[in-house]
């Protein structure tokens, strides 16, 4: 299964990232990483950095949910699910 997730910060600057079952995560630039989600918090590791996601809602693997999150470098704005295939 893989989802595709866009974020999108209180700036306007928009990211696009594909997870899949395996704990492995690339964006839409090519960067890749690895992911571990548990509760509201999406943790991706990758490049030597590592960021933390918390959700307001719990994210639905549903085309089409969307909530806030705040995230561990300081940026917030909104994350929506585009696909689960």
């Amino acid at each position: 299964m893989k989802v595709i997730a866009k974020f999108v910060t209180t700036d306007g600057i928009e990211t696009t990232a594909t997870f899949d079952q395996n704990g492995t995560v690339v964006d839409g630039s090519g960067r890749s990483g690895t992911f571990v989600r548990a509760d509201n918090k999406l943790t991706i590791s990758g490049g030597g950095q590592e960021l933390t996601i918390t959700s307001t809602d719990p994210i639905k693997l549903e085309p089409g949910f969307k909530t806030t999150y705040s995230a561990s470098n300081g940026k917030s704005g909104t994350v929506s699910i585009v696909s689960v295939g």
